[in-house]
């Protein structure tokens, strides 16, 4: 057994040891390979779209040599239990795992070709710290890796609307779906659910970011539950106001970005996004048109404490705004520039005046 408390509340990584430690596993073990393969059976007969292997970079192996092998069986595998279906089923694993491979044991990034997506977290707050997350974007997709599927948060972290205020929540969300490659939303981030904590001493419980679902104000389960049924974990207070039924009109908004990825910035390159971090608390991504390239797509967001003003640069023609930030935050967007409130974004089509772009604002 690994002896682990597990790490405080005030930390963001909550690695999943519910009752104290968790038995090693010896990966290079062929009946621990075999039983694991059994659960692989099992979840693609159940019909998943995918696996995600979390905390690979903590497997245990007599040879790191091995590691490979087994991304390979697994890789087989699935492969073999979905022959003839399309799309194949989808392996999952995280950038730490991915740069440990690579960077820290020294294999070639090829040994990842059995992976089809690589989790990284954008776990930050406002401000400075959002912007230079965003800034290793091209760091952290390299040539030759797997399609990157980002987060906000997961079930081993604590929810964004618990980090971060209110106002620039849906600011994080335009941003994650204007990133390139995949996106993962945790469950309940769309009405802005809270980790469960405890009402006495105000902490946060451990695997709070796994609370119930908040349906409804109805009654102290949230809708989750009848009154008779306890949940795992105590419902969050603010369920009264925070819930589905009285979440419509962000659940609308949030829709509304849902269908901009889908059905618009398909049309953009993902490869070769520009970014540029301003003041340094508005963050700005540009594509360009898969077959027009002087046409491109925009994304602006205020993450900073004051509404800040910007130009467009002189090769900026037409401005189309798609959507924007909606409830208490201000986005105007002119001809020649735009301002952003605190909180506020807004993705806009643009039609350059001559080609090519210089960069993408001024200060």
């Amino acid at each position: 057994m690994e002896n682990s408390e597990g790490p405080p509340p005030e930390e963001w990584e909550l690695t999943q040891r519910t009752f104290g430690g968790h038995y090693v596993l010896n990966w290079s073990n062929p009946s621990v390979q075999k039983e694991y393969e059994k659960a692989l059976a099992h979840w693609t007969a159940v019909g998943v779209d995918g696996i995600y292997m979390k905390h690979l970079e903590n497997m245990h192996v007599h040879n790191h040599h091995h590691i490979p092998i087994i991304l390979r069986q697994w890789r087989e595998l699935l492969d073999s239990l979905t022959f003839g279906k399309q799309p194949r089923t989808i392996l999952i694993v995280s950038s730490k795992f991915a740069d440990y491979l690579v960077n820290e044991m020294g294999m070639d990034k090829s040994v990842l070709a059995d992976v089809d997506l690589l989790d990284h977290p954008l776990l930050v707050g406002s401000g400075e710290e959002m912007g230079k997350q965003v800034q290793g974007l091209r760091s952290a997709w390299p040539e030759g890796w797997p399609v990157p599927m980002w987060h906000l948060g997961n079930s081993d972290t604590f929810r964004i609307a618990s980090r971060i205020e209110p106002r620039y929540h849906m600011a994080a969300m335009y941003l994650l779906m204007s990133l390139p490659g995949a996106n993962s939303v945790f469950y309940g981030d769309e009405i802005g659910l809270k980790d469960s904590y405890d009402v006495f001493s105000g902490r946060v419980y451990r695997g709070g970011q796994l609370t119930p679902m908040q349906w409804t104000a109805d009654n102290s389960s949230g809708g989750f539950t009848d009154n008779l049924t306890n949940p795992w974990l105590p419902i969050n207070p603010e369920h009264y106001t925070t819930n589905v039924q009285n979440q419509q009109s962000r659940l609308r908004e949030f829709v509304r970005i849902l269908s901009f990825r889908k059905n618009t910035l398909k049309n953009y390159r993902a490869r070769g996004q520009h970014v540029d971090v301003l003041d340094p608390n508005i963050i700005v991504l540009e594509r360009t048109h898969h077959k027009h390239k002087s046409k491109r797509i925009i994304l602006a967001a205020n993450f900073g404490n004051v509404s800040e003003e910007k130009e467009f640069p002189e090769a900026y023609g037409n401005v189309k705004v798609i959507m924007t930030t909606a409830g208490p935050t201000r986005t105007r967007v002119r001809s020649r520039g735009f301002t952003l409130s605190p909180g506020a974004a807004f993705v806009a089509e643009v039609t350059l005046l001559y080609y090519p772009s210089p960069a993408i604002l001024n200060d």
